[in-house]
């Protein structure tokens, strides 16, 4: 982990977002774009592959590796690739320390920018963060960005979604009007290359998570839930 997150630090570099393709730091479950899974990085307790490998221990480790490369993950926050921009937003999430500095980085650069990829991203990441910390303010931030209408739909789609991730009970009317009347045939496509969708289905991420959390409908996969 930590030759890879040097080779997508070094501009030189070739393939350097595949070196931020950091997976291993968090639990693998492709196709689920519900509540519960939606920004989940691993679950508590045993994780086991198919054949039977403690998963967590390696994901445990990875995660400890992108806390201790915290600084270097920053600056690439304002790397000229807004690939490697959102990348480095997917990989800050799955951190185990930090926390509260790498959030306050996350939402400093969302003031300032521009890609909107990039933007849901940053609003992902400070969500993800957040799940495993309790008494966080993160739920208080992301109602208020998703019900701004100052804000793009590349903010507030992402926003009102991760708000509904920690929430219990029913989709409130006002939330769902909100991201039915934003979501838009343009938008699919600035939110297609965001990780978490892609996570979700890498044709149709948007589509799949709205569906699973906005009408509780199945994931669309052959594969089992995390366990």
């Amino acid at each position: 982990m930590p030759f890879l997150l040097r080779l997508a630090a070094d501009p030189q570099a070739h393939g350097r977002t595949r070196a931020l393709v950091t997976s291993v730091a968090r639990q693998q479950h492709w196709g689920w774009g519900t509540r519960d899974e939606f920004l989940l990085t691993v679950r508590p307790g045993l994780c086991c592959s198919c054949d039977g490998y403690a998963m967590n221990w390696a994901i445990e480790a990875s995660r400890h590796a992108v806390t201790a490369d915290t600084d270097l993950l920053l600056g690439l926050l304002h790397d000229p690739d807004p690939e490697i921009r959102i990348w480095a937003c997917y990989t800050l999430a799955t951190a185990l320390g930090s926390a509260d500095r790498i959030t306050a980085a996350l939402r400093t650069r969302l003031a300032v920018e521009r890609a909107p990829g990039v933007r849901a991203s940053l609003v992902l990441a400070v969500a993800e963060l957040a799940r495993e910390r309790t008494g966080s303010l993160a739920a208080t931030w992301l109602d208020a960005l998703w019900a701004d209408p100052a804000r793009p739909a590349d903010v507030r789609v992402p926003a009102a979604l991760a708000w509904l991730c920690p929430a219990d009970g029913p989709v409130p009317d006002d939330l769902r009007a909100t991201v039915d009347a934003l979501v838009a045939d343009d938008l699919a496509p600035v939110l297609g290359d965001v990780p978490w969708f892609r996570h979700v289905n890498d044709v149709n991420g948007l589509t799949d998570t709205l569906r699973q959390m906005l009408n509780g409908a199945e994931p669309a996969t052959n594969f089992a839930p995390p366990f």
